[in-house]
């Protein structure tokens, strides 16, 4: 059998734990190191309480099960300390990429069943239905991503191509073509063809190019950012398409407040990379001869509540503000079982993020309801229309902006009791530098 193991900080690498452990037995080691806490034993305290540390994320489930039934006191406490460091611990290998960083041996092993333990070990669904069921592979890789461990695979293979979407990696039986790739950690940086577009408003009779360019991550990775700057960008006629605008003059997005998507631990991340391009190529130009630059991609790791409105003040009109953000709640509807409300967020941190230079988007924050119990609602938050810039002197630029959302919940038999509002607070950056050559230009229509 291939051997494969994820190679990972300790603590990460005892998290995932052996996934053949039976289930049982785990959770009733679980629940007799939890009594351990109680013990007279300072000593054998503190070793029950990093025991249960290492088991990692498999231990989840069971503590908070365990941790949901204790009353209040030390020992709920005390599991809930180890909850949250198991958790941040857990969060800080996902955002980094860690989780999809392997480490590879096989030797005349079937594509078929490497890949398989490859889907297992990562959580990233790998399609490879056209595979033939005798094709071998022999690799010796360490500590290198995923995505690379699959480039080697169909690259020695020879017959064999790969690509990536939202749902995850497909294989097809065609003839190996290295893609444009570029990987750090776990994260992998996808550049496809340029798009060459007709001349539009502004651009006179000029054609103007826009890159085309996606990061894949890790299941579980929550994007705040990712963007694009290019160093150098020149077509195969000579011109700097960093220096050859087309008139388009787009604005700046600074604005649009947004909110974060759940963490989704089915699929890889899969997003479009943002960028500023108002480039005119050479008429006769089929490729960006020259195509350098940095990718840069911020993951969510901790995210703390920055306002709420409970009880009585949760009605028509209410207004809170705090921390750069102020929320009002437009309209606020409870018939029939059903939850409808329209919120006006408004941004005043623009000028702080001019002077950073901040002007790609940004995902902040997420609304969570819940009822007089403390139980979450679950709800579908969408923004309405296009963000409105506040009032702002001559010659300036605004100094806050507002967006409005719609938000709409079943509430069956619960009594909605309070809107929070949490915002991402830490955030772990990967940088993925590329220098591509020859990246074909695509004409639409």
């Amino acid at each position: 059998m291939a051997r494969i193991a994820l190679a990972l900080a300790l603590a990460w690498s005892v998290a995932l734990a052996p996934q053949s452990q039976d289930e049982a037995e785990l959770a009733q080691k679980i629940r007799s190191l939890i009594l351990q806490l109680k013990d007279r034993s300072l000593h054998l305290k503190k070793k029950a309480e990093e025991d249960l540390f290492l088991m990692g994320a498999p231990a989840l489930p069971v503590l908070r099960v365990e941790e949901s039934r204790m009353g209040p006191g030390e020992l709920k406490r005390k599991v809930g300390i180890i909850i949250k460091r198991i958790e941040r611990v857990q969060q800080k290998a996902i955002a980094s990429g860690a989780t999809l960083v392997v480490t590879l041996e096989a030797k005349d092993q079937l594509i078929t069943e490497v890949l398989a333990e490859l889907q297992k070990r990562t959580s990233v669904s790998i399609e490879h239905k056209g595979i033939p069921a005798d094709a071998v592979t022999s690799l010796d890789l360490k500590g290198v991503s995923l995505w690379e461990a699959v480039d080697q695979i169909c690259s020695t293979n020879g017959k064999l191509s790969w690509d990536v979407s939202e749902k995850g990696i497909f294989i097809r039986r065609e003839t190996y073509v290295r893609p444009f790739m570029a990987t750090v950690s776990g994260y992998l940086l996808l550049i496809r063809p340029f798009l060459r577009f007709p001349p539009a408003p502004g651009t006179g009779d000029r054609d103007y190019v826009r890159g085309d360019a996606y990061v894949a991550g890790p299941p579980g990775a929550v994007p705040v950012a990712h963007f694009m700057s290019y160093e150098a960008l020149a077509d195969d006629k000579g011109t700097n398409l960093l220096a050859s605008p087309a008139g388009l003059q787009p604005r700046p997005m600074i604005g649009e407040y947004r909110f974060m998507a759940a963490p989704d631990m089915t699929h890889p991340v899969y997003k479009p990379v943002f960028e500023f391009l108002d480039a005119s190529p050479n008429r006769g130009a089929t490729k960006v001869k020259t195509c350098k630059g940095t990718v840069t991609f911020q993951a969510m790791l901790e995210v703390d509540r920055r306002l709420d409105i409970r009880g009585v003040n949760l009605k028509k009109g209410a207004k809170e503000s705090g921390f750069g953000v102020t929320v009002e709640v437009e309209t606020l509807e409870t018939t029939g079982g059903r939850l409808r409300m329209e919120l006006a967020i408004t941004d005043t941190r623009l000028p702080e993020r001019r002077q950073n230079r901040i002007t790609y988007p940004q995902n902040r924050g997420k609304i969570i309801l819940r009822d007089a119990a403390g139980q979450e609602i679950p709800a579908d938050v969408d923004q309405i229309g296009k963000s409105v810039p506040g009032p702002s002197k001559p010659d300036e630029l605004p100094r806050d902006e507002t967006t409005r959302f719609k938000v709409t919940a079943a509430l069956k038999d619960a009594k909605l009791d309070m809107i929070e509002f949490w915002e991402c607070t830490a955030f772990e950056e990967t940088k993925i530098p590329f220098d591509f050559k020859d990246v074909p230009i695509k004409r639409t229509k």
